[in-house]
């Protein structure tokens, strides 16, 4: 260390108490701002289809189908209120799961705004948009007033064959008993 600094930890021995006592509370509130209960709010597409279906008639006519499902999440562990979200444009069907109650949707010119009155921690809402022969609507923007949201992409668990899931396996053990010579070598 520098001998200045030194020499002024030194000027100050009468107070190492309460410098310590300083450190210590800067740090325990420091620590427990950063894990204070939050909203996070995550929000991403699941699937979306587009399909053509012929008329009945035979005829050389298709009705086109678009089919898209969102999910909107709240992954912190404090309730987010009013949740907006944004769709463009105004779709022919949406549909809420779980269904929500005192859900607020409003019209302006070309997008459906709903908000979600309450999300609790951890719950997870289906936003289905169904459109038949018009452009697909697709959600432009999720906001609330805790927290500012963010776009996950959405991930389905993949399914390997099962030679992989034993090579898998096999590593997972292999190091695993390794992991137990080593603590047992260290212990004795």
């Amino acid at each position: 260390m520098p001998d200045w600094l030194v020499s002024l930890w030194n000027d100050l021995s009468p107070v190492h108490g309460h410098v310590f006592g300083l450190l210590f509370s800067l740090i325990t509130a420091t620590l427990i701002y950063s894990f204070r209960p939050k909203v996070k709010i995550q929000w991403g597409v699941t699937s979306n289809f587009h399909h053509s279906v012929p008329h009945a008639d035979n005829t050389q006519n298709f009705d086109v189908v678009f089919f898209e499902n969102y999910f909107i999440q709240n992954t912190g562990r404090k309730p987010a209120r009013k949740v907006q979200i944004t769709i463009a444009p105004i779709p022919k069907n949406i549909q809420f799961y779980p269904p929500i109650k005192n859900l607020d949707i409003s019209y302006d010119r070309e997008n459906l705004h709903a908000e979600i009155p309450f999300l609790a921690p951890w719950e997870r809402v289906n936003l289905n948009i169904l459109n038949i022969n018009t452009s697909p609507s697709t959600v432009t923007e999720v906001r609330c007033e805790d927290h500012v949201t963010f776009r996950r992409n959405f991930w389905v668990v993949r399914k390997f064959s099962a030679p992989v899931e034993w090579a898998i396996l096999a590593t997972l053990l292999m190091g695993l008993a390794y992991l137990i010579t080593l603590f047992l070598s260290l212990a004795l």
